[in-house]
């Protein structure tokens, strides 16, 4: 069974037994043989013109690229995650893309809601040879010419042309590694998750209530209903409702340093929002204006 090392979390690694072939452990691990092009780029073996169905050597040790979850923390961005994890925050759109299907918030350049579940494609490296082309590598790799686009932007290639002996990224992504080769998920991602889960159950119906008791007068019970819901783990758009309402409640309450630490926490997540002056009072803009200024660092 493949083993994924701690130090990289990106493959998996294999010991060839008496009979495996490129194809067989292509259908061990991704359940489809056709996909040994990638084990091939991998292991230095050359992807386009190998018997995948010949026998492999006993006791080859194989780099199996994977693709991962992974699960958003606090202050993570798309740029940071693309930096970490896909080798350069240039490709953090790719992401969205990658992601597509998820419907998750994924934000441009702001902290996205930790706890979400991510998609990080199978990377597979190319070494480039002379004959090579975009076009060529697209049909090895995603079964189609037509995705040379995808190879030379992800590459940042300004043409067509390719260095023999360079390397390329190539992004597999709808390609998944068989779970039981994969290493457990992570405790504190797993627990980050679940929290994310839990805010977003819990924010709909906390809501409703907070804005009953907000039209009735009650900020109290407005703000006891929503100090239990943590703005790192709500999509955008919840934890701007749940903060500007925590925030008004504060203020309500002649609590308007409490309002600010609010409102800032919230800022950091959606800075270019604006209160509604039909909706909002100027006593909570005022505060709210306030919390855009830096607070003066404690001596």
């Amino acid at each position: 069974m493949g083993q994924q090392p701690a130090s990289d979390p990106a493959a998996v690694y294999y010991r060839t037994k008496r009979g495996d072939t490129l194809e067989l452990v292509a259908a061990e691990h991704y359940g489809d043989r056709r996909h040994a092009a990638l084990i091939a780029a991998e292991n230095g073996i050359d992807p386009v013109r190998q018997p995948y169905a010949e026998p492999l050597r006993a006791s080859l040790r194989l780099r199996i690229p994977v693709n991962r979850q992974i699960i958003t923390d606090v202050g993570d961005s798309l740029a940071s995650l693309a930096s970490a994890h896909l080798g350069d925050e240039r490709r953090a759109r790719f992401l969205v893309g990658f992601n597509e299907e998820r419907q998750v918030d994924l934000p441009a350049a702001l902290p996205l809601a930790a706890g979400q579940v991510l998609d990080i494609p199978i990377h597979v490296h190319h070494r480039v040879e002379p004959q090579d082309t975009l076009a060529s590598l697209a049909a090895v790799y995603f079964g189609s010419a037509h995705k040379a686009d995808l190879i030379r932007e992800y590459n940042f290639l300004q043409a067509d042309a390719l260095a023999p002996g360079s390397v390329l990224v190539i992004p597999v992504h709808r390609v998944t590694v068989q779970p039981t080769r994969l290493a457990a998920p992570d405790a504190a991602a797993t627990a980050r998750a679940e929290r994310h889960r839990d805010m977003q159950a819990s924010a709909r119906g906390a809501l409703a209530t907070a804005s009953m008791a907000w039209r009735a007068g009650d900020y109290r019970t407005v703000k006891d209903t929503l100090l239990a819901l943590d703005l790192d783990y709500l999509v955008t758009a919840d934890a701007v409702a749940v903060g500007v309402l925590l925030g008004s409640a504060w203020v309500a309450l002649d609590e308007p340093d409490k309002a600010q630490a609010v409102f800032r926490k919230l800022l950091i997540r959606a800075p270019g929002h604006v209160l509604d002056a039909y909706e909002v009072s100027p006593k909570i803009r005022a505060v709210w204006e306030q919390a855009r200024v830096p607070a003066e660092p404690s001596e």
